[in-house]
């Protein structure tokens, strides 16, 4: 029988390849399906063609921000967190649960577990 980790799809937006392939693992071990974007326009592309449960996503990317990923995931109701090195997030995703850079693979974990918990707060500010 699958746990319940089995059938969440994750998406991750990261950047640095090898920050990439840990976050991928840490979560592909904890049972998760994972699918992992470089980049803004990747990430978005993935939003559009497949149903994810979540997501993972770094805030600067190179020199552009997962804004407009981030704006499209709240817009379908799909929770996320920030996993960034980053401290200046615009203040509509104050909300959004983030995971300092470096982090434990344990951490990683626990932050994508805790989104599945009661519905958040900044569902209720989109009109639900």
């Amino acid at each position: 029988m699958m746990s319940d980790e089995q059938t969440k799809r994750i998406l991750v937006l990261e950047d640095d390849p090898q920050t990439g392939v840990l976050i991928e693992t840490c979560l592909t071990e904890a049972g998760y399906v994972v699918h992992l974007a470089e980049a803004v326009p990747g990430a978005l592309h993935l939003i559009d063609d497949l149903a994810f449960d979540a997501a993972v996503l770094d805030y600067c990317i190179g020199t552009n921000t997962a804004l407009q990923v981030a704006q499209s995931l709240r817009v379908r109701l799909i929770p996320f967190v920030f996993c960034t090195a980053d401290d200046d997030l615009p203040v509509e995703f104050e909300d959004v649960p983030v995971l300092g850079k470096p982090f434990l693979p344990e951490d990683m974990v626990g932050v994508v577990r805790s989104v599945f918990g009661p519905p958040r707060l900044w569902r209720r500010a989109v009109g639900q």
